[in-house]
């Protein structure tokens, strides 16, 4: 189920969030959660916004994905504590090649290819992604996916 996904990627990146002093917590319900997708996909997709929320996200910071229904699918939210995103650049940091801020670009690197990448693999499973965001206060990515119902196969 999507839990396995998630846990085995935020496994992976335990080592790094403890070097940084963050912590990152998942909260999903103990039921499975079926989706229809590809789950080295959706891993993908988990990986890309988990690379931004470490890098965004100053030391002694939290991370936190969890998995909520929304209205007949499933969404993930990969919520951070870090520098946030200015509002009218929301919708635009998912555009290729689109980079936030110059400042936000010297010290962490850019959000590079990552968030078009991941835009496309939503879209390819029939989802979408989007962000919010306080500045200074963290940002919560959040892509939906469809459930599985019972009975299909």
């Amino acid at each position: 189920g999507l839990q396995d996904v998630i846990n085995d990627v935020c496994d992976e990146w335990q080592a790094l969030v403890a070097a940084k002093e963050q912590t990152l917590r998942t909260k999903m319900p103990p039921s499975p959660v079926k989706v229809c997708g590809d789950p080295g996909k959706i891993a993908l997709v988990l990986n890309n916004l988990l690379n931004n929320a470490v890098k965004f996200t100053p030391e002694s910071g939290h991370i936190e994905v969890s998995i909520i229904h929304h209205t007949g699918r499933v969404a993930v939210a990969v919520a951070d504590t870090g520098v946030g995103i200015p509002k009218e650049e929301l919708t635009r940091i998912f555009d290729r090649f689109y980079q936030v801020e110059d400042h936000l670009v010297r010290h962490h690197g850019g959000l590079g290819l990552g968030l078009a990448i991941a835009k496309e693999v939503v879209a390819q499973h029939g989802g979408r992604i989007w962000a919010e965001s306080v500045v200074g206060r963290g940002s919560r990515f959040i892509f939906t996916l469809p459930l599985v119902l019972d009975g299909e196969y």
